[in-house]
């Protein structure tokens, strides 16, 4: 039971945190319309095997991580700016023919489209409170036990969950777009920095409003 329960947690929360706008779904989303499922896969691939280890980490430190207010603070702003540098990065260079870039998917092997997916995911550093705060409320309501194993089908289902809310949200949207290519060249030179800055906005308003709260 308890190994049905730690599965369950991770694949929820996973997939639930999986779900909404965030710039990981949106390049692997345009990764799968511009490239094909093999592609958009070995992206993913790269994205989880951070977050393997970033929710490995937070199992064991969550408590420390959270009381680290600055550190924490100083993931959100980082997250905001690197947001914005998307959209400039979209903005300059909208048809990715800058293959040096890790948001540029043109002409890159299977292997460099993995490493994309690591840098990514290294870069999405609001992941880190979020499991951490996750891996603490689970725990404290009984919907997470501690153990070697029981760690391992939480992780295994947190990774299913992920992978699973990706893939789901990015055939979601290249099916709503079809095959209109005004729409992906719309999408490269103007939506796409703009949902970027508008993510960034967001996430500056949680910053203020959690500093006036906390304040």
């Amino acid at each position: 039971m308890k190994l049905l329960k730690n599965f369950l947690a991770g694949l929820v929360v996973s997939f639930i945190g999986s779900i909404p706008f965030g710039y990981l779904n949106i390049l692997a989303t345009k990764l799968l319309i511009d490239q094909g499922f093999l592609p958009f896969a070995v992206l993913v691939l790269g994205i989880i095997t951070i977050e393997a280890i970033v929710i490995f980490v937070t199992l064991q430190l969550a408590q420390w991580l959270l009381s680290m207010k600055k550190l924490v603070f100083t993931f959100e702003v980082l997250t905001v700016v690197f947001l914005l540098l998307l959209a400039y990065n979209f903005y300059i260079n909208p048809t990715g023919s800058n293959g040096k870039s890790p948001v540029s998917f043109t002409d890159k092997t299977l292997f460099q489209l993995f490493v994309s997916g690591v840098i990514l995911s290294c870069l999405n550093f609001i992941q880190i409170p979020f499991w951490a705060g996750w891996n603490i409320y689970l725990v404290e309501n009984n919907y997470l036990s501690a153990g070697n194993l029981l760690n391992l089908v939480f992780l295994s289902g947190a990774l299913i969950g992920t992978t699973t809310g990706m893939y789901l949200f990015a055939l979601a949207i290249s099916q709503a777009i079809g095959t209109s290519m005004l729409f992906i060249t719309l999408g490269n030179y103007y939506i796409l920095p703009i949902i970027f800055i508008l993510l960034a906005g967001i996430q500056v308003v949680k910053l203020i409003k959690k500093h006036k709260i906390a304040s």
